[in-house]
């Protein structure tokens, strides 16, 4: 018969290995739980710049759509530097996008509103950089701003294009 006597006293090693496994697979649980959250925010940092990104480049398609629908004589409107229709800075200015105020009317709105997913509509301003190859081919530059679903993101994007203007 096997008996715990006094000869044979127990020392309680067990337990105190038992806790110290305990004690790593927590700190191991907590390492994993704060990747987790890690990539949890770097996963919404990046779908809230997709959205930005989205909406910047369909305020940017809308201005060149509405570039592509200009005849010469709607070139004067942009003399006017208001409206969204401006002639480009001084050499050595600030660029437009960055003197205009993007909150009010000084710039366009898409025509097509977006939904829900992002905070404020982007917008959008066009500049007439001027005719090049005689009178036929004119210069423009669409630059276009976005916002994200939270409103503390704004992605700004720009394109150069070349028309012929009937």
């Amino acid at each position: 018969m096997n008996r715990c006597g006094l000869g044979n006293p127990q020392r309680g090693i067990a337990l105190l290995l038992a806790l110290v496994v305990l004690l790593l697979v927590t700190i191991l649980g907590l390492v994993g739980l704060e990747s987790a959250v890690l990539e949890l925010r770097m996963a919404g940092a990046q779908r809230e710049y997709a959205l930005a990104y989205q909406a910047a480049q369909g305020a940017l398609n809308d201005g060149e759509r509405v570039l592509k629908g200009l005849a010469a004589a709607d070139l004067a409107t942009f003399g006017d530097n208001r409206a969204g229709r401006y002639l480009p800075t001084a050499p050595g200015a600030q660029p437009r996008a960055r003197t205009v105020d993007w909150s009010s009317n000084a710039v366009l709105t898409p025509a097509t509103t977006l939904g829900a997913p992002v905070q404020r509509q982007p917008r959008y301003l066009l500049e007439y950089l001027g005719p090049e190859d005689g009178a036929t081919w004119h210069r423009f530059r669409v630059t276009a701003r976005g916002y994200g679903a939270e409103g503390g993101l704004e992605v700004t994007v720009q394109r150069t294009l070349g028309l012929t203007l009937p």
